[in-house]
């Protein structure tokens, strides 16, 4: 029940915020009631996340299914909302049908109310035997700061005033000395230590010595029961069989991180043998037990209960036990794992998507400081550390890029969903539904992800849809009305296979807009807009992250104020009599200070002006083409301080030679050069020093930099279309690299690369 109250709640939070941004001044309602709405659903959200953090014992039937109600209740006021607005939108201007549509509203939205009122006075008395609970929990239970996912930190590049520590620290790790020794690092703040430590553990020496190696990030107020339940998803990576007694000393190490009390000894054992060898049931009998009390009485009463579990088959089995790990999981996560069984059996979900998918079903809970992506891929990688999820593809930077459901879990999902009324499909369509078949539901779609076509017409129909992903095929220089800007709570639009598409500039006030991604699209500059009252006003795109492909982009002073968190932008640039260059002020490009991908590609004949390329620091990754650049003023890319991933297509840079500058390139991993014209790289030891992956394309190179054989992270060439001089002298720095020790370098020799 509480993945579900916990769902809607986040969700109706969302539409009523999204209700209630001051662009939506067409809707014909006083937004008092809304507001107070507002702050009640906030008072659930609240009551849901403590009640979750209670004991079992601590609970009852009778507030289990307050959750229940709860749900429904959310669920029907998000309904009624959603309802009229599709109804005002799809009646206007007809004056009679809105009046019908808000007499109609005004009889239906007080008996939700009401319901709300009932449940909050429900949830009031909970609250109330929540406070004695609360009182009585022993203190080293309180809800300190935990053990959070957090990543080791990165040490800096120097370690000015720390060599002869570092030294000693190696000494003493790599010595003779054959007892078990802790070594500590203390002092006062901000002098290094974490540097220090850092340095170490990634130091050669120390990687090739120890074939194991762990860190682990605790806070000064930590919960030792956080801290255990964490250890225990670490182990949930091992598989195979156990030993009876490699069983028991699992177990001990599981729940005690270490011995097991003399007193709990026989027990355990019982417990850990009815494991049968089985890490994972290892795993989560013994997360129960860490947070369970550790009295013979309690440890006894979970041995009988295995026991009923072990003896079941194996698949029910299996179920069960992971159906232990569900309800472990955090409130916030619950959602997200029930809402996986929506993909097929042994599909391959990309992450892109899914984050998507799981922002638009409102299933992340909103904060101020950071983006709803942010905190999705948070959740995502609580998930992939409890193994629930399993990572099938990984980025070049490490980042995942797609996933898969183990099928026991899905079938997980499947029997859980109903059981804790869970609205799987209620608003999810399957992929092989056809627009005809979701014409009844269109009203209340929230999220339309399938294979058919779809016409302009047909979207404006999907009024409170927050995410579309649909092939268009439409004709060249098709037009969106301009009551697109009607779709108030739009989120995502990808539309496939669909050429040059025009779009109203009253794009520009779809202030809930993330992801605008379509083949080729003419975006017109923002109109000065006029409020219900006559007052000058413009909306800002604060949510907007992606936008993709527009043609002949203006980053003009006006559109910059429009799209301030744009984080990834694919934009190109074809022939235009109407405007030169510099109209459409490519420098500016550098103003957008959270840009972290870009793709720009342009199809003119002459190349663009120098002073007119400007590019942001916060660039990750970039790929350019056409640009027709001199090799020297690569210096505008080298200096960019966060870049790591390069793709320098046909023309975007020209010439016979490139003689890079010191230090640049400092983070870049992946370079991807296509240039049929180059024939000398004059790469250094000072350049590149991160370089991995290195992609030549339909090169001229006589050969490869001598200097990459001392490149100690470059692992991966691939190259296409060389000649054998070139292929020559890779051979040769693969044989110098074997010989000072280095990684084996992978050379393959492709006709294309595909990324």
């Amino acid at each position: 029940m509480a993945a579900a109250a916990y769902a809607a709640v986040i969700s109706v939070r969302r539409v009523l915020e999204d209700f209630l941004h001051p662009a939506r001044h067409w809707i014909l309602l006083d937004t008092q009631h809304f507001r107070s709405l507002l702050q009640k659903v906030f008072s659930f959200q609240h009551f849901l996340e403590d009640y979750d953090a209670l004991p079992v014992t601590s609970k009852s039937e009778a507030e289990d299914g307050v959750e229940g109600q709860l749900a429904k209740a959310c669920y029907a006021v998000e309904d009624i909302i959603e309802s009229f607005v599709s109804d005002q939108i799809l009646a206007s201007p007809n004056l009679q049908a809105l009046d019908m549509i808000l007499t109609r509203f005004s009889q239906d939205f007080p008996k939700v109310l009401q319901d709300v009122d009932f449940i909050e006075k429900k949830v009031v008395k909970i609250k109330g035997k929540m406070g004695v609970v609360k009182d009585q929990q022993p203190v080293n239970s309180l809800p300190v700061a935990g053990l959070s996912r957090r990543l080791a930190p990165v040490a800096s590049n120097t370690m000015a005033g720390l060599d002869s520590h570092l030294f000693q620290m190696k000494k003493r790790l790599v010595g003779d000395e054959p007892k078990l020794q802790m070594v500590s690092i203390v002092g006062m703040g901000g002098i290094d230590k974490t540097t220090l430590a850092r340095t170490v553990y990634d130091n050669p020496m120390i990687v090739q010595n120890f074939e194991i190696r762990a860190w682990v990030t605790i806070s000064q107020e930590y919960n030792m029961r956080e801290i255990l339940l964490a250890l225990l998803h670490v182990t949930e990576t091992l598989f195979g069989d156990r030993k009876q007694e490699d069983s028991a000393n699992n177990f001990a190490n599981f729940v005690f991180l270490g011995v097991c009390p003399p007193e709990l000894e026989k027990v355990g054992k019982q417990i850990a043998k009815s494991c049968k060898g089985l890490p994972l049931a290892l795993v989560v009998i013994g997360g129960l037990l860490a947070k369970s009390q550790r009295t013979i009485v309690q440890w006894k009463y979970v041995a009988e209960n295995l026991t009923s579990i072990i003896n079941l088959g194996n698949e029910e089995q299996c179920l069960k036990i992971l159906s232990l790990s569900y309800s472990h999981l955090p409130l916030h996560l619950k959602p997200c794992f029930l809402y996986m069984a929506i993909f097929p059996e042994d599909f391959e979900i990309r992450i892109s998507k899914l984050i998507k998918l799981w922002i638009a079903e409102g299933f992340v809970n909103p904060t101020v400081t950071r983006s709803l992506e942010d905190i999705a891929m948070e959740y995502l990688g609580e998930l992939i550390d409890r193994n629930l999820l399993i990572v099938s593809q990984r980025g070049i930077l490490g980042n995942v890029k797609s996933c898969i459901i183990h099928n026991l879990l899905r079938d997980l999902r499947l029997r859980e969903a109903p059981k804790r009324e869970f609205p799987l499909y209620n608003k999810v369509c399957e992929y092989n539904w056809s627009s005809s078949q979701l014409a009844p539901f269109s009203k209340l779609l929230r999220v339309l992800n399938v294979q058919d076509n779809y016409s302009p017409e047909k979207i404006m129909l999907l009024v409170n849809s927050r995410y579309l992903h649909f092939a268009g095929n439409w004709p060249v220089n098709s037009r969106l009305t301009s009551s697109v800007s009607l779709l108030w709570n739009r989120e995502t639009i990808i539309v496939r296979d669909c050429p040059r598409i025009i779009l109203p500039s009253e794009i520009w006030e779809m202030t809930q807009l993330r992801h605008l991604e379509f083949q080729d699209i003419v975006l017109p500059e923002p109109p000065q807009q006029f409020g219900h009252v006559g007052l000058q006003h413009s909306y800002i795109l604060e949510n907007l992250c992606s936008l993709s492909t527009p043609r002949n982009f203006k980053f003009i002073e006006e559109v910059l104020k429009r799209i301030p968190n744009i984080k990834k932008m694919k934009i190109t640039y074809r022939d235009d009599v109407e405007c030169s260059e510099s109209s459409y002020c490519i420098e500016n490009l550098a103003r957008l200070t959270k840009l972290e991908s870009l793709t720009l590609r342009v199809y003119w004949i002459k190349s663009i002006p120098t002073e007119c390329f400007s590019l942001p620091h916060s660039l990750k990754k970039l790929t350019l083409s056409g640009c027709r650049l001199p090799w020297k003023d690569t210096t505008i890319v080298g200096s960019l301080p966060k870049l790591e991933i390069l793709k320098l297509e046909y023309d975007a840079f020209q010439g016979l030679e490139w003689n890079p500058s010191d230090r640049e390139f400092a983070r870049l991993k992946f370079l991807l050069i296509e240039a049929p014209d180059l024939e000398y790289w004059g790469v250094e030891s000072t350049h590149f020093p991160s370089l991995e992956y290195l992609v030549l394309d339909d090169v001229d190179l006589k050969q490869l930099p001598w200097v990459l054989q001392k490149f100690t992270r470059f692992d991966l060439l691939n190259c296409t279309s060389l000649r054998n001089p070139f292929l020559n002298s890779v051979e040769q720095i693969k044989e110098e690299r074997e010989s000072l020790g280095y990684e084996e370098l992978q050379v393959e020799v492709s006709c294309r690369w595909e990324w």
